[in-house]
């Protein structure tokens, strides 16, 4: 039984040990890789796994070699760091005379290619870097730790004076070259096409190239010759029959095909979008449209109506006119009637004066003849000054109806307000049992057509007496003289203290058919005639009022000396 239980630790002993030594034995490849994004050779992505192919090349050595291949991602310079401090056995980079990077090392390296180091990148529309003489004075951006960066270091900075300028990333240094700090980077080719697809800058151009040729490959330190050895000896074995330029190829055209895709789906979105604004703007565009023209067609339509409603108004007023033009031709005829007779009259009431005075001296005196001759005599008087006063209205109405002339001549204005009162004295009777006139005795001599003052002041007493409101109500009219803007004016005016017009009202009144009084006779040609008149005589007229608080109107001729 000791036996038994003494053997079973043997054999466990043994097969630990084994595995122990198998452990021991077990070949792990640590790669390091810079976040540097170097496509199509390495990059790091979103998640932070490290593709492209120098990992899929190392995969290969490491899974001929049989060891596990182990991957971490660093820093430029933390990169560097790590391989001299052992963190990890290889990296991929350039050897090149210059470098400066690992220098004191003893070195391995898995060569994989040569690659052509330092082009010259300016920006656009600057200077021209042709050659290393170009470069003098010159201040230069680099990666730190790079070839370039030894290149600049060992061979331009005192030869050609050059101030050097370091970044951590070939992003960072790229965008600031681009942002105008230095005159001039050094970069490969590769890192500046990622960096500028990465930080989308295009004010960069390629001026030149320094050609530095470089081992490009897997680095070890010597004291890692068995691993060195041993995945060196399956590169063959992992190329296949392609060789790196075609490995370098068949990466180029994946990574541009993932961008051409990302491209066309960029190109595809931005379409979209563009088709979509410009749907969004055309039926923004066709609403507007839409709404533009249905306010047109409300405006024409209320405009028509407007004009329907004046045509309709027009039509009104015309027959209106018509019907007072008939009036004033009846009334000249019947002006004309009643003149014949009355002249006949006022001609035998001469003769039967004539014939009377004849009478009395044939018939003898007495009391009841001196009484009869003096009731004759007064009822002869009487008869005789209706009759001339009727004459004179007669005149006066054909005067004031006849045609206008526009030949213009000195009028005294009070003598017209004085015949346009005897002409409304009866119309005003009939609103009003207050008139106050003022007219002074002198005269007042004004430059205007014939009938002019006349016709005004017809106007203004009619439209003064509408706007009372019972015969209580005053109208108050007169001539006064005063002087406006440095000149002596004799000014007419007629005041009511009737219902008075509103601040809209006022804007319309010197309009054409406007009356406040269209159901009750108002043709609203009034003031509209005496606006016409006013500018045709060069005066000014007035009019202050307010709805409740009557209303002054005032018109004011330039005043003029009389001819005698």
């Amino acid at each position: 039984m000791h036996f038994f239980s003494l053997n079973r630790a043997i054999l466990f002993g043994v097969l630990w040990c084994l595995s122990f030594c198998s452990l021991a034995d077990k070949c792990i490849v640590t790669l390091g890789v810079s976040e540097t994004d170097y496509r199509p050779y390495s990059w790091v992505d979103e998640e932070r796994r490290a593709q492209g192919l120098n990992i899929e090349l190392m995969n290969s050595l490491a899974a001929k070699s049989s060891c596990e291949l182990k991957v971490k991602v660093f820093k430029w310079n933390e990169l560097l760091l790590a391989f001299k401090h052992n963190e990890i056995d290889t990296l991929v980079t350039s050897l090149s005379p210059f470098a400066d990077t690992v220098k004191g090392h003893d070195l391995l390296q898995i060569p994989i290619t040569t690659m052509f180091y330092g082009n010259f990148y300016v920006r656009k529309n600057s200077l021209e870097i042709e050659s290393e003489e170009d470069l003098y004075d010159k201040e230069v951006i680099v990666l730190e730790g790079s070839t370039s960066s030894d290149y600049v270091r060992n061979r331009l900075r005192e030869k050609y004076n050059v101030k050097i300028i370091s970044y951590r990333s070939t992003e960072e240094a790229i965008k600031a070259l681009s942002e105008g700090k230095g005159d001039v980077g050094i970069f490969s080719l590769t890192a500046v096409r990622n960096a500028v697809e990465s930080e989308h800058v295009n004010n960069l151009k390629l001026s030149g190239a320094a050609f530095l040729p470089a081992s490009y490959g897997f680095i070890f330190h010597r004291e890692n010759m068995n691993l060195f050895l041993k995945l060196k000896e399956h590169l063959g074995f992992a190329f296949g029959i392609d060789n790196y330029s075609e490995k370098v190829n068949t990466w180029s055209s994946t990574y541009n095909a993932i961008g051409e895709n990302q491209r066309n789906f960029l190109i595809f979105t931005i379409l979209f979008i563009l088709i979509f604004l410009f749907i969004i703007t055309y039926n923004h565009m066709l609403e507007v449209k839409v709404k533009d023209r249905t306010k047109k067609l409300k405006l024409e339509i209320e405009h028509r109506k407007a004009l329907e409603k004046e045509h309709f108004l027009i039509k009104e007023q015309s027959m209106s006119i018509a019907k007072l033009a008939a009036l004033g031709e009846m009334a000249s005829c019947v002006a004309h009637e009643i003149n014949n007779p009355t002249a006949l009259i006022i001609h035998n009431m001469s003769s039967i004066k004539r014939r009377f005075s004849n009478l009395v001296s044939l018939t003898p005196e007495s009391l009841d003849k001196n009484v009869i001759i003096s009731q004759v005599k007064d009822n002869c008087l009487i008869i005789e000054d209706s009759l001339n006063r009727t004459v004179k209205s007669i005149e006066q109405l054909k005067k004031i109806g006849g045609d206008y002339c526009e030949s213009k001549k000195i009028v005294d204005i009070c003598s017209s307000l004085r015949t346009a009162l005897e002409l409304t004295k009866y119309y005003v009777g009939k609103y009003t049992l207050n008139l106050n006139v003022n007219i002074p005795d002198e005269e007042c001599y004004v430059l205007c057509a014939e009938n002019t003052v006349e016709q005004i002041a017809i106007n203004l007493i009619q439209n003064a007496c509408h706007a009372l409101k019972n015969q209580d109500g005053v109208i108050e009219c007169g001539v006064i003289t005063e002087v406006v803007d440095d000149k002596e004016c004799c000014s007419l005016y007629v005041n009511d203290t009737g219902i008075g017009i509103s601040e809209s009202g006022l804007k319309l009144i010197f309009k054409p058919f406007y009356t406040s009084r269209r159901g009750q006779g108002g043709t609203g040609l009034g003031l509209s005639i005496v606006s016409r008149l006013v500018k045709e005589n060069d005066a000014k007229i007035e009019v202050i009022s307010s709805a409740g608080n009557g209303t002054r109107v005032s018109v004011l001729f330039n005043k003029v000396k009389s001819d005698s």
